[in-house]
């Protein structure tokens, strides 16, 4: 019986194995952008070439179509490889922009916010579209763990309950985040001069359990960074820090993972703020869609959740898959490719879709 049941489990795990490796080929692209010396074309996952190398940089397709450019001019390129030129640009021309606005369904069993056109207010709707809350509020967050932060008015925040009770308000917030463990961050401006704001944590109560003196405050699981200036500390959900120590960077991730720089050395902690990689590299990103770029000795790579490198340390840094006004995210996109800085595109087995 022992026998058999190895030869079993070795056969599930066989299985397991190739079902994933099926599952993460399937998520690649038709057309995967290819590099040969300085011109771009687009090949399949096999590397057979389908759109030769004649462009001076490859997007990935997003859409049925991609802009890039061809002798110095601007062609917008379909998937059949018809290239086209002299026509308008698109007056927000962004290759990569269009994979962040993919929504993922989350179960509905709160209230959802809805903004009435007419009247300019948010309420709340339930699963089946009927209005549960009113419209009378000017801005409203979502739902979390049956609260949620709502403007009254321009200078006053209030939270209430999945019924619409309000449970308190106050004024001069003038943002609120969603609640977690019963807390939340707030913004408040200065009684004195408007054009100060602070930000703090409260209880769902209304009592302010970290005052708003912080320049910058972010959530980040168990934890919260906040950012007093150019440092960072991590504080729990009540305001008292986990380590007196400050960190040069911190910044939330994936898998509620915390990735924390401290005497020029780059590590991860848990969402309790606990060391769940050790501080190792010279450099990294925070995860984001599984994976965390990391570096060594001026060369980038990937690990998984667990620590293990996944792609080599050997690579260019790796361009940013999206970014806004406070950071950039970096890592594998939906289709399962990365661009290595200028090298080229390297997918989630590790194939580089490039040549020089």
């Amino acid at each position: 019986m022992g026998v058999k049941n190895k030869l079993m489990k070795r056969f599930l795990l066989f299985i397991i194995i190739l079902f994933s490796q099926e599952f993460l080929s399937a998520r690649l692209p038709d057309l995967i952008p290819y590099r040969k010396g300085n011109l771009w074309g687009y090949c399949d996952s096999t590397k057979k070439m389908i759109i030769p190398c004649q462009f001076q940089f490859g997007p990935l397709f997003l859409c049925d179509s991609v802009w890039t450019s061809m002798d110095k001019k601007i062609v917008c390129v379909k998937k059949n490889g018809e290239i086209l030129s002299g026509l308008s640009i698109p007056r927000y021309w962004n290759n990569y922009q269009t994979w962040m606005n993919v929504v993922t369904s989350t179960p509905c069993s709160q209230p959802i916010s809805y903004f009435d056109t007419l009247t300019h207010l948010y309420g709340y709707k339930n699963c089946n579209g009927e209005l549960v809350i009113s419209c009378k509020y000017i801005f409203a967050e979502e739902f979390n763990e049956g609260l949620a932060g709502v403007a009254i008015n321009d200078s006053t925040w209030g939270c209430i309950n999945t019924a619409g009770t309000l449970l308190f308000s106050m004024k001069n917030i003038v943002g609120m985040n969603s609640f977690h463990s019963g807390t939340a961050i707030f913004a408040m401006t200065n009684k004195t001069n408007y054009n100060e704001v602070g930000s703090g944590i409260i209880d769902q109560t209304g009592k302010i359990l970290f005052p708003p003196i912080a320049s910058e405050l972010q959530d980040a699981g168990n934890c919260i960074i906040a950012k007093p200036g150019a440092i960072y500390f991590l504080l729990d959900r009540r305001g008292n820090m986990v380590y007196k120590k400050p960190f040069d960077k911190l910044e939330f991730g994936d898998f509620e993972t915390i990735l924390a720089t401290r005497s020029g050395k780059t590590g991860f902690l848990d969402k309790n703020g606990k060391v769940s990689i050790p501080f190792i590299y010279d450099d990294g990103n925070a995860f984001f869609n599984g994976f965390a770029s990391v570096c060594l000795n001026g060369r980038w790579g990937f690990i998984n959740k667990n620590g293990k490198v996944v792609i080599p340390i050997q690579y260019e840094r790796p361009y940013p898959l999206y970014s806004n006004s406070s950071r950039s995210f970096y890592g594998f996109d939906q289709t399962g490719l990365v661009q290595m800085g200028t090298q080229g595109f390297i997918d989630i087995h590790g194939t580089e879709y490039w040549e020089d």
